[in-house]
């Protein structure tokens, strides 16, 4: 089987291989292309393959994860993002409301001349377009009050004004830089309007405050999902052999407390197979005299020991268990037979469906048992713990029943 390092190519052929490298291709021989390639060889060609389509599966599954992952990773980023912006964006515009009074109160003298001016126009009935006109004129002699109005508003009731900073103290970035456009209710003062920036930039404040707190809870909620998020995806990327199923599971089974195992017929064709197929001369026949009885056959391993009495107890109930007695809650007795005792030859004359089975000599009847069942978990050993274990389930004996 041939692999790329993803690292060095020029290392050490006698040095392990690591987990970093991607199988590339497999083959039952070496080949001469592969020669400047690692290799890394099995026992045979049937566990080479299996490796390398489980590597692949592996890889299949990590790469998946860190997709999974990255996707999550960016949701939680875009969030914080968000917040961030949000917060970002509400100082700015507390800044600016700021930047603006200030403004304001510097060139109060300015403004409230140009808001005088406006309402003088309104107030003698000028058109807003006349008065539109007259600030263009005013503006092209250099009329001071006209040179800082930028545009009119009058439907708002506001005029949009240029102001600067002409300070003597200043630097040279702010006596060079763009006059701000600011808007002016033509209603109130230059300090009214500068009240109204301060009261705008406490708002964007507050606003600013609450959704800083917001945002870490947005955070904090985004970050505890994403860990939840990254819990979940990460896979173990290995790929787990499918364990084998034992012959009996396809039937209705049960392994007694003595150890025995117990199957039965799911239907009428599996009552034919487990007597034709699976019944030896050791085991044992259990069956019932009720509609939908299954048949039942307790497997003896030994040549030379008896079934013994607790496992043909527990089959007596697990057959009643299986019959149409579980549903009409009725308590009656099952009963056993060799195997010798059940034949499948009917009496002149007469017919056996699949499934039915003609009984020889006597019946053994096990005593009436509560129809009790459940379910287990039935846990596979590894061979350092059988040793722990052997006594686990054993013959009873007549005082322990």
């Amino acid at each position: 089987k041939n692999e790329k390092n993803e690292k060095d190519d020029k290392e050490s052929k006698e040095e392990p291989i690591s987990s970093n490298l991607i199988y590339d291709d497999f083959s039952p021989f070496k080949l001469a292309q592969y020669e400047s390639e690692k290799i890394e060889e099995y026992d045979s060609f049937d566990t080479a393959v299996d490796i390398y389509f489980s590597k692949f599966e592996s890889q299949r599954l990590n790469a998946l994860a860190s997709q999974q992952q990255l996707a999550a990773e960016q949701r939680f980023e875009k969030v914080k993002l968000d917040q961030e912006q949000r917060v970002e964006k509400l100082g700015k515009e507390a800044m600016q409301s700021r930047g603006k009074a200030e403004l304001i109160e510097y060139n109060h003298e300015i403004i409230d001349q140009v808001i005088k001016t406006l309402q003088a126009a309104v107030a003698i009935g000028m058109s807003w377009e006349d008065i539109d006109r007259l600030v263009m004129e005013n503006r092209k002699k250099g009329d001071p009050v006209a040179s800082v109005i930028h545009s009119l508003e009058l439907d708002k009731n506001r005029v949009i004004v240029m102001l600067t900073w002409n300070l003597d103290d200043a630097d040279e970035e702010t006596l060079t830089a763009p006059a701000s456009l600011v808007s002016i209710d033509i209603s109130l003062t230059a300090h009214a309007n500068a009240a109204e920036y301060y009261t705008t930039k406490k708002k964007f404040e507050n606003k600013e405050a609450k959704t800083k707190q917001a945002a870490k809870s947005a955070l904090k909620a985004a970050e505890i999902k994403t860990k939840e998020e990254l819990k979940k995806i990460k896979i173990t990327a290995t790929i787990k052999e499918i364990r084998k199923r034992g012959w009996y599971e396809k039937f209705h089974w049960f392994i007694s407390s003595e150890n025995y195992l117990v199957i039965g017929g799911r239907d009428a064709q599996q009552n034919e197979m487990i007597v034709k197929k699976y019944m030896k001369p050791n085991d044992l026949y259990v069956h019932a005299d009720m509609h939908g009885a299954s048949s039942c056959v307790i497997k003896n391993p030994s040549q030379d020991q008896p079934v013994p009495p607790l496992t043909i107890h527990e089959a007596g109930c697990f057959c009643m268990c299986h019959s149409s007695a579980w549903q009409a809650k009725v308590v009656t007795s099952a009963w056993w037979v060799r195997p010798n005792q059940v034949s499948k030859t009917a009496p002149s004359g007469e017919y056996l469906t699949t499934g039915s089975f003609m009984i020889r000599g006597k019946k053994n009847f096990i005593p009436p048992a509560p129809l009790i069942m459940g379910f287990g978990y039935l846990f596979k050993l590894d061979e350092g713990s059988i040793q722990h274990h052997i006594n686990d389930r054993y013959i009873r004996q007549a005082g322990e029943l």
